[in-house]
């Protein structure tokens, strides 16, 4: 549903896709993204998804900056920054995959060739009746 970009560290560049909710992000092991760099705290920040208004960032043991002003239970933005401690992030909407219809796509050029052979066997039986 998400991605985080990892800005700031010697992961940079490096894409995490998340889609459960909330999310933590920190140093501890029990976060969904771990991270490093200095005064980044063990579980410095959350994301969650509020059905109302979107994704949320909330801190929980440490002071976060979206797009370098400090806040609490921010509203985020495709391509804000996030930056906890030295870690910084870039928040991302993953990108929508259309679904594979090359099924259903061959099924009805199917159909419409065998409807018009059929119309051509009428016409055909028709004329030499």
């Amino acid at each position: 549903m998400i991605q985080l970009e990892i800005l700031g560290s010697r992961n940079r560049g490096r894409l995490h896709t998340l889609s459960l909710f909330p999310v933590t992000v920190g140093r501890g092991t029990d976060c969904g993204l771990t991270g490093s760099g200095n005064g980044l705290k063990d579980r410095h920040f959350q994301i969650d998804l509020n059905p109302d208004s979107g994704f949320e960032v909330s801190a929980v043991q440490g002071v976060v900056s979206i797009n370098g002003a400090i806040g609490d239970h921010v509203r985020l933005r495709n391509g804000d920054f996030i930056k906890a401690g030295d870690a910084s992030y870039r928040f991302w909407l993953s990108p929508v995959e259309a679904p594979d219809h090359e099924y259903r796509e061959q099924a009805v050029w199917t159909g419409i060739f065998l409807m018009g052979l059929l119309q051509v066997f009428l016409i055909f039986a028709l004329l030499w009746r």
